[in-house]
């Protein structure tokens, strides 16, 4: 279908505020992986801690899911 013939279609998706509070939660998100990541490469090599790959990634996507759901919450929240 095209979007001019559905109704209340946004007509610039990408400019919805939906897309606004996804970009911001994303890109905080992402910035909290990085420091999230950082501190657990230090502390593991410092401690030199072993742990199965797979529970660290595990944890490293729950976390980063967790953050992006809680940020995308938030900004509806406060903005809608």
């Amino acid at each position: 279908m095209d979007r001019s013939t559905l109704r209340s279609a946004p007509r610039d998706p990408e400019q919805s505020i939906e897309s606004r509070w996804y970009d911001s939660a994303a890109q905080g998100a992402f910035h909290d992986l990085l420091v999230a990541a950082g501190l657990a490469t230090v502390i593991f090599a410092v401690l030199n801690v072993e742990a199965p790959v797979s529970l660290v990634l595990g944890a490293v996507l729950l976390l980063t899911m967790l953050s992006f759901a809680v940020r995308y919450l938030w900004l509806k929240r406060a903005e809608g």
